[in-house]
């Protein structure tokens, strides 16, 4: 029976079911200027960790006319298929991703607003407050500011779709509409499509069918025509529970049978650790969640939160015993105070995908996006049981407010990957060795050798068998000019029976950098031999090749490079130079032109893109590669006005 019977046993049409369009888009234009306020900087955060294998490196999603409808078979493949014509229209230009990714969020946090309506039934106060914490909580960040989490937002997005078009045809129901009502029919079907969106989105919708009976037992009105058993109630949302478990046999079956490359999750499962540690874990995962919710600070991307090797232990039980109380509390006063208790089981079925058996990193705040929902619920629903009507706006404001500030200042703090890395060094306690990795590779890349050498080191020493930190210890070197130091830590990594491909494009580079060409080409080779799709790799081979003057060769490995990764700028300014060396300045010039396209600071590729100009007698062009050296690199500017004498 729905707890909320005994006081609210009509649905009241002018209080719920009816909205003037003008308040609704009030509403709906509030939190988008909320989330451009808060997510506006963000449209420029460069891409991190899983965005490169997800999205730059992913050959489908950089193909969408050749295999756009192959994309869906793909896992994930609605998340995928959405990278994919973000890749279209603007390439590796991390924008347009942050744009989709804010706008999901908007409306989410719109859908929020509309179902909390059912929930808190009266008044527009309580529904705005839960969506407007549901889109400015720091949690969010995570699922909305790092690109590639889109796949949790946008299956929540598609979840909660399908839950307002259940709620919807349910009303149709209980107002007095027969199943085969047309109506009816419309939101039931689309209620089941956006559950395929959100299943093929994101694992995680497999919940949905139990958040759907969740919120129909709590808050709907049983059908005027028909007698509301369990089993009437299961039977209708059979369809729900049927795409899930076809997904599941699909997804596992080939993890049974051994096949487990064929799920695509190979390389997101760290199937080395065992389910049951892993549930216990997770069983202070869960308390740690329930804190960040109340106090979001600190947060990182990585808390490195240790696998358990103990089952029995004090703090594993009492967190369990912790969770068993919890939820026997909440069903214990599900009548007596329906929205807490609500919003504690959907907070647990929310995080019941990734927090139970199935072995992922321990602890991820992106995880929360689905669960916040139920937070929301619980907290205003505490509020509107205990404080009084007068004081909830100035409660909210102070909650409200410092809450956005955190998000703001998360947000600005994903700008900057190397301060995000070092933050996240400082606030956790161990602090993960990718982390690590992470600041160190920064550093190099900035040029800030002498720092990152001793990071390196010290990682080296503390993890002898980490093979990414010889490959990045030996670019710290190289960087410095070391080569024989880089030499002999390639050797000792070599030694020790490593050979990945990036460690032996090191070993490439070595030889290149010290001017061994002909030694160098089957080292490349033979990384090219471990991974093909290496676009650096086979650029280094071309530049080895174009020294040896063998251009036919190096042409060839530019052209590869660019097929492996078409957002490549030294692809393309390298294939440009070697165009130019044999005299082919009209496909040069398309090279340097497209080189600038995608890195507009690349001082040589405007030098090329002058250069063919005179060539090519093409005087505006030449005159405005000019224009732009002489900010970029007087030098450079100085030496194609030589060449325009």
């Amino acid at each position: 029976m729905n707890p909320l019977a005994a006081t609210d046993r009509q649905i009241k049409g002018s209080d719920v079911t009816t909205l003037s369009w003008r308040r609704n888009l009030l509403v709906w234009l509030f939190l988008a200027v909320l989330a451009a306020l808060l997510y506006g900087h963000t449209l420029g955060v460069p891409w991190y960790f899983d965005d490169h294998r997800n999205i730059l490196e992913n050959i489908p999603v950089r193909n969408l006319r050749a295999s756009w409808w192959k994309v869906l078979f793909y896992d994930r493949g609605v998340a995928q298929l959405s990278f994919a014509v973000n890749f279209f229209f603007g390439g590796a230009s991390p924008f347009g991703y942050h744009l989709v990714n804010t706008v999901i969020h908007v409306l989410a946090a719109g859908l929020v607003f509309q179902i909390s309506r059912r929930i808190f039934r009266k008044g527009l106060l309580f529904p705005l407050l839960t969506a407007v914490l549901f889109l400015v909580h720091p949690l969010q960040t995570q699922a909305v500011t790092y690109v590639v989490q889109r796949m949790a937002s946008m299956a929540t997005l598609f979840m909660f779709l399908s839950l307002w078009a259940y709620i919807r045809g349910r009303e149709r129901l209980a107002g007095g509409a027969t199943w085969m009502d047309r109506r009816h029919l419309a939101w039931y079907a689309t209620a089941i499509f956006a559950l395929c969106l959100a299943i093929l989105t994101k694992q995680i919708a497999a919940v949905l069918p139990l958040l759907l009976w969740l919120f129909d037992r709590y808050f709907l009105q049983p059908p005027a025509r028909t007698r509301w058993t369990w089993k009437t109630q299961l039977l209708y949302l059979l369809p729900f529970f049927l795409i899930p478990a076809l997904q599941a046999f699909l997804t596992f079956y080939p993890i049974a049978t051994g096949h487990i490359e064929e799920t695509g999750l190979s390389q997101t499962l760290p199937i080395q650790i065992r389910p049951i540690d892993y549930l216990f874990t997770q069983f202070s995962v869960i308390w740690l969640y329930i804190r960040l919710l109340f106090i979001p600070y600190p947060q990182m991307l990585d808390y490195n939160y240790p696998i358990v090797d103990r089952l029995l232990t004090g703090p594993n039980l009492v967190a369990f015993f912790g969770l068993l109380a919890l939820g026997g509390w909440a069903f214990r006063v599900r009548r007596r105070v329906p929205l807490l208790s609500f919003g504690v089981f959907w907070f647990l079925l929310g995080l019941s995908v990734e927090s139970t058996l199935i072995p992922l990193d321990t602890v991820f705040e992106h995880r929360l996006y689905l669960p916040m929902f139920g937070f929301a619920i619980f907290f205003w629903g505490l509020v509107r049981r205990f404080v009084p009507s007068r004081w909830v706006v100035v409660l909210a404001v102070t909650i409200l407010l410092p809450l956005c500030v955190l998000t703001w200042e998360r947000n600005a703090l994903w700008n900057d990957p190397l301060a995000f890395n070092q933050d996240n060094l400082r606030r956790a306690g161990q602090p993960n060795k990718r982390t690590y990795l992470e600041v160190a590779k920064l550093l190099n890349k900035r040029g800030r050798f002498s720092e990152a050498e001793p990071i390196l080191v010290k990682l080296i020493e503390d993890n002898p068998d980490y093979e990414k930190a010889y490959v990045n210890l030996s670019s710290t070197y190289m960087g410095q000019g070391r080569f024989k130091e880089a030499a002999a830590l390639l050797d000792q990594a070599l030694s020790k029976g490593f050979g990945s491909p990036k460690l032996l494009n090191n070993l490439g580079n070595l030889y290149s950098r010290t001017g061994r060409y002909r030694e160098a080409v089957p080292i490349y080779r033979r990384a090219l031999d471990v991974n093909k799709h290496q676009a650096e790799t086979w650029t280094n081979l071309g530049s080895a090749f174009r020294k040896l003057g063998r251009m036919e060769e190096a042409e060839e490995s530019y052209r590869r490079a660019i097929l492996e990764k078409p957002e490549y700028p030294d692809a393309h300014f390298n294939l440009g130079a070697t165009l130019f060396l044999q005299n082919r300045f009209t496909e040069a010039a398309r090279e340097f032109e497209e080189t600038v396209r995608q890195d507009p600071s690349h001082a040589l590729a405007w030098l090329g893109v002058g250069a063919t100009g005179i060539k090519l007698e093409r005087p505006a062009q030449a005159e405005a590669a000019l224009e732009r050296l002489r900010n970029l690199d007087p030098r450079a500017a100085a030496r194609l006005a030589s060449q325009m004498k």
